[in-house]
């Protein structure tokens, strides 16, 4: 944040789809700015709060559905309304942020699998959100573009999506993995997409696109597009976070290694594959790297103890 002007530059958000808000509250622990929920399942009646938190929220009167937006106090609301939907079934909440620099409007949507929607619903909430905006949450919708399969509504929100100057974040990978009569259904319902100012790929393309030499070979000119293309993608929205100031205040613990950071990489790795893949086979290899990972750092930490111990003597100081 700078402090002189008050403006937070650099935000970390989260997209959930809780299915009951409340007891999952402890999740806020994390450091985060601002988070998207759908599905919160509450009552109108019901009393929410956050430490350091302050929560926008739409209920629904069966307990089912509802959406929120829980943002840090550091950020400073200027607005809350309501989408313009002609379909009042498409549950959704937004804000308005005052001291954002590079975000405007946040939206959090959740729409139910059983609500019959038309191109018009998704034209007027995507046409109200066109400058520096975010929108997640539960579409219950699939299209190729961020799922394995499409239908309408996912075609409906892909068309309106492109025209309107958005582009989705999601990677391909599956958002929502359950157990359904004993087979594992995997499905991508819950999507993210940002409005191209965010993210600075239009600019970005147009800058490069001034360089692209004309070549007489087709192909070579195709490859040389798509390149361009590509490059404008990880430069717009990196697939991983770069540290802003790696020669900061972190100190590693004395007894860290390269060996220790790969065991503890191999159990990342583990649990990512078991959360794609919920199969006993996945579980064990979980357990097993968890409990080499937890092995490896305590011995490590046992040694590290012990030479420091030896190091003592009748001239160390406290």
């Amino acid at each position: 944040m700078d402090r002189q002007k008050n403006i937070v530059r650099t935000l970390n958000l989260l997209q959930w789809n809780a299915q009951s808000l409340r007891p999952k509250l402890k999740e806020f622990e994390l450091k985060i700015h601002i988070a998207f929920i759908s599905e919160t399942w509450l009552q109108a009646e019901s009393v929410l709060n956050v430490n350091s938190f302050n929560i926008f929220r739409k209920d629904r009167h069966d307990s089912n559905g509802g959406v929120a937006i829980i943002v840090h106090r550091s950020i400073i609301i200027v607005q809350e309304y309501h989408g313009n939907t002609s379909n009042n079934s498409i549950e959704i909440i937004s804000l308005k942020l005052l001291n954002c620099s590079d975000i405007k409007n946040v939206v959090s949507i959740y729409c139910s699998s059983s609500v019959r929607t038309v191109v018009s619903d998704w034209e007027n909430i995507f046409s109200a959100f066109t400058s520096k905006s975010i929108i997640v949450g539960d579409f219950n919708a699939h299209h190729s573009c961020w799922s394995n399969r499409s239908d309408t509504r996912g075609t409906q929100i892909y068309d309106i999506a492109l025209d309107t100057g958005f582009m989705t974040l999601n990677n391909g990978e599956y958002t929502r993995i359950r157990l359904v009569n004993s087979y594992l259904q995997k499905s991508s319902p819950d999507i993210t997409f940002i409005s191209s100012n965010i993210a600075k790929y239009k600019d970005y393309i147009k800058d490069q696109f001034r360089n692209l030499e004309n070549e007489e070979n087709p192909q070579v000119f195709y490859d040389s597009l798509i390149n361009l293309i590509n490059k404008a993608a990880n430069v717009s929205i990196p697939m991983i976070k770069v540290p802003q100031n790696p020669t900061g205040k972190f100190i590693p613990r004395s007894y860290w290694s390269p060996s220790l950071s790969h065991k503890v990489a191999q159990r990342r790795l583990a649990h990512r594959e078991f959360r794609r893949n919920p199969i006993p086979n996945s579980l064990n290899v979980l357990e097993k790297k968890h409990s080499e990972a937890r092995s490896a750092i305590y011995k490590a930490r046992a040694q590290d103890w012990l030479e420091f111990c030896d190091s003592i003597d009748g001239a160390t100081t406290s």
